[in-house]
């Protein structure tokens, strides 16, 4: 039986050889069933005689041994059907990542406008701040900044307007607003500002 096993790997020792001993395990409780065999060889190496004893050992599945098909094939490989089946279930993975990082970027840049419309906005209050109830309109007005008219700021329009006497006499409310996206969306601030 080794012999045979030899042969069908293709296990064929170059000196020749004699097979010592044959183990077969043939438990009834195991799934796979092992051939275990020792080779022993005899080579003339400068006129010494060196005895090499090898073992081998080779196991299969015991429904292949009880069909006869002691050689073993691999089974191990995908069929057309799974991959495809993985490079669906992979596109759809990446089609909803692909959706979340645009509306994480779009995200970001919604925010980084945001941004930008307040710090207008304040540097807007800050400026008739500085100016007081004095430098500021006697009259309500509106003083409109409109788009391509912010040095820097292209995209943004800013309207700061004063209503004098309100909320009561002697007090002006200061209301700066900017706005980005075509009117779309806006940043506002107030303030009052008294004598």
């Amino acid at each position: 039986m080794a012999q045979n096993l030899l042969n069908m790997f293709g296990m064929k020792p170059r000196k020749p050889h004699r097979i010592i001993r044959e183990e077969r395990d043939n438990g009834e409780t195991l799934e796979k069933c092992s051939i275990s065999f020792k080779i022993k060889t005899h080579e003339d190496f400068n006129h010494r005689n060196i005895l090499n004893i090898s073992r081998i050992k080779i196991r299969m599945q015991r429904r292949d041994w009880a069909k006869g098909d002691v050689f073993q094939r691999s089974h191990n490989g995908f069929t057309l059907i799974e991959v495809l089946v993985a490079i669906v279930i992979l596109s759809v993975g990446l089609l909803g990542m692909a959706s979340l990082t645009v509306a994480i970027i779009q995200g970001n840049k919604f925010s980084n406008d945001l941004t930008t419309a307040t710090t207008l906005a304040q540097d807007g209050m800050e400026d008739m701040r500085r100016l007081g109830y004095s430098g500021t309109p006697a009259t309500t007005t509106t003083v409109i900044e409109d788009y391509n008219s912010i040095a820097g700021y292209a995209e943004y329009k800013r309207v700061t307007e004063t209503d004098v006497d309100n909320p009561v006499s002697g007090m002006k409310m200061i209301t700066v607003t900017t706005f980005w996206d075509s009117d779309n969306h806006s940043v506002e601030l107030k303030t009052i500002l008294a004598k």
